[in-house]
Formats: structure tokens, C-alpha cells, sequence
């Protein structure tokens, strides 16, 4: 699944913007992120089916939804698919 990484923001929540291309009839599965990671995935063009495993929601285009990352999930694109990806994760800090 090809992307482009547009934000990152480090304070307390890190913040991710990235840009997503899925190809049509692509089916990709992504493993739990780290514990208290959020997605918002907005469709920007084409549809997508995504979510976490048994959860999963269908987007058209201009359709968005939020949901707790760290379980696995599904992003799966009838006729191909353009997305915006924003992750929200606890950051890391050091002792």
C-alpha cells in the first residue's frame, strides 16, 4: 500500500498524516499498532471498506471514521481508492 507521509507532530499524542493509494480490489491488513493508537481515516476519492477485523465500515467518498488502531484492521477498496490517514499514538518518552 504506497503512501506519503504529510505530518508528524511529537509532543504528549504524536500525530500522523499520511496519504494513501489502494489499488482496486486491494485487501491489505495491518497488525494491532501500539497500545492507545487511533486512526481517522477520511476517503478522498473511490470507496473503502475499513475498520477493525469484524468491525469494518464502508466510506464513499467525502466519508470518514474513527477507530482504535491497536486491534487489527482491514482497508479494502472495491474500485480503487485515495485516503487520508491521520494516526494518533501516545509518544514515546524516554526516562
Amino acid at each position: 500500500m504506497p503512501g506519503r507521509l504529510l505530518y508528524v507532530d511529537g509532543r504528549d499524542r504524536r500525530l500522523e498524516a499520511l496519504e494513501i493509494r489502494i489499488d482496486r480490489g486491494a485487501d491489505y491488513t495491518s497488525r494491532a499498532h501500539a497500545p492507545g493508537t487511533e486512526e481517522l481515516v477520511i476517503c478522498l476519492d473511490g470507496t473503502l471498506t475499513v475498520g477493525p477485523e469484524g468491525d469494518e465500515q464502508h466510506l464513499d467518498r467525502g466519508d470518514a471514521l474513527h477507530f482504535a488502531a491497536d486491534l487489527p484492521h482491514t482497508y479494502r477498496s472495491g474500485d480503487g481508492c485515495l485516503a487520508l490517514c491521520i494516526f494518533s499514538y501516545p509518544a514515546i518518552r524516554s526516562h
